[in-house]
């Protein structure tokens, strides 16, 4: 394995990366060596300018633009994707909703909504992009999940569903395909202290090593995860929390 580029040769999908923590996924597997598209739903300009970056690092990138809930979208962009920079073998889904919603103003909608966005999203780019990982006898599933997948906090019931179900359908996909070269994990990041969340300071008095995550924090176990080394890990869900839960 070539050590300064663990993912040279190696082309990667990851949603919902035209900024936050989807950016800084991309560009990190783009330091790496691989070739990155980059998805978003609707912001061309973001995705574009994530794309500058990963080719300013030596990469080639390519930006597709689409709603992750949408089968025909998605089958759209893999092949936008495929076109631009060949088979897909790394991919990961960042796209997310996270809105709260106190219980009794919930609704089915908007349950909906984000499963539709997180589970439906991942469905839909495992079906379309496995056969390329099938074909190579290498690939990488990396789902991003939410600690509300396990430590639910009030107004985020659809969220932690949503959040749930993508750590199992992850699982599943892992069992099925452990013989076959491919890999699928689950990532549970932490509080992310983004401007204006009246939340921060209280959320981070409860992570003992006493700050927020960042978006590179959560890259580098991407990264690892994706590359050769991490080939006997599979159907796990590592956290980056700064011992969260240890304190919960």
């Amino acid at each position: 394995m070539n050590l300064t580029a663990p993912l040279a040769g190696h082309t990667a999908f990851v949603t919902g990366s035209g900024r936050y923590l989807g950016r800084g996924v991309a560009l990190a597997l783009a330091q790496a060596g691989a070739h990155v598209t980059v998805n978003a739903r609707s912001n061309r300009a973001e995705a574009e300018g994530a794309v500058a970056e990963i080719e300013a690092l030596g990469s080639k990138g390519c930006a597709v633009i689409g709603d992750v809930g949408s089968a025909e979208e998605v089958g759209r962009m893999v092949q936008e994707a495929r076109a631009a920079l060949g088979p897909i073998d790394i991919l990961v889904h960042c796209a997310a909703l996270r809105y709260n919603v106190p219980f009794q103003q919930l609704t089915k909608a908007d349950l909906d909504q984000v499963m539709s966005v997180v589970l439906g999203g991942a469905f839909h780019l495992t079906k379309a992009i496995i056969d390329d990982m099938l074909s190579r006898g290498f690939g990488r599933i990396i789902s991003i999940a939410n600690t509300a997948a396990v430590a639910p906090r009030p107004q985020r019931a659809h969220v932690a569903a949503a959040k749930a179900a993508l750590v199992g359908f992850t699982r599943a996909v892992a069992i099925e395909f452990a013989g076959s070269g491919i890999t699928a994990n689950n990532v549970i990041p932490t509080h992310f202290g983004f401007p204006k969340r009246s939340e921060n300071s209280q959320r981070i008095s409860r992570i003992p090593m006493g700050r927020a995550v960042r978006p590179e924090d959560v890259a580098g176990m991407c990264v690892y995860l994706a590359s050769p080394v991490a080939e006997f890990v599979t159907g796990q869900t590592m956290y980056v929390n700064g011992g969260e839960l240890l304190a919960l």
